[in-house]
This record gives structure tokens, C-alpha cells and sequence, in this order.
């Protein structure tokens, strides 16, 4: 089964629309002691810390996927105003939260 794409923009639409609801995914995702250690390493050596890159990457993408299913459980052929907001809940963990407005169009499918 093929999923149709959903729009997902930080921007609003001319297109007519209903607003479905607010919806949100949320991803915790956790480092661990050895790249903690590599990490505290680089930041006393200065340099891209890459492995808390990949893990707010992933934290992200999560955190979007879990948006965009609860919007097509909704309905919705878009997420509009889309935000991002992050906040460490541990050590070593990184929170994102992905939030927006599920919409359906009303008028026609192409702009």
C-alpha cells in the first residue's frame, strides 16, 4: 500500500483548507557512554561533535514521522506551520518535538 505524500511546511497555503487539529510527534532519543566520552573529547579539542549531530538528526526525523502519522490518521493532506522545538530531558538524551496544524484541502488538489 502506497502512502500519498503529505505536505509539511513551516509556511501557511492560499488553497482553501479545514483545519483538522493541532498535531504533534515527539522522539527521545538517547546517547551512550562511549560517544559521550568521544563527544567530550571534541568539544575540549574543539570540532563538529557528529555524533550528537546524528542523534538530534534522528531525534528530528522521528519526531516528523510521528507528526505525520498522527496527521494522516487525522485526514490531513498537509501540516501547516510546522515547528521544531528541542529540550534535554537527560544527560546525554536529546528531546524534539515537531508541531503543527493538520489540514485537509476543501478546494482543488493542485495549486
Amino acid at each position: 500500500m502506497s502512502v500519498s505524500p503529505l505536505l509539511i511546511s513551516t509556511g501557511d497555503e492560499r488553497r482553501p483548507y479545514r483545519t483538522l487539529g493541532l498535531v504533534h510527534g515527539v522522539s527521545v532519543q538517547a546517547s551512550n557512554l562511549v560517544r559521550d566520552t568521544k563527544e567530550m573529547i571534541r568539544n575540549w579539542l574543539g570540532g563538529g561533535m557528529v555524533n550528537y549531530d546524528a542523534l538530534i538528526e534522528r531525534a528530528l526525523e522521528v519526531a516528523r514521522e510521528r507528526m505525520a502519522a498522527r496527521a494522516r490518521a487525522l485526514g490531513a493532506d498537509a501540516v501547516l506551520n510546522m515547528r521544531i522545538t528541542t529540550s534535554n530531558v537527560v544527560a546525554g538524551g536529546a528531546e524534539v518535538i515537531a508541531y503543527g496544524t493538520a489540514v485537509a484541502w476543501t478546494g482543488p488538489r493542485e495549486p
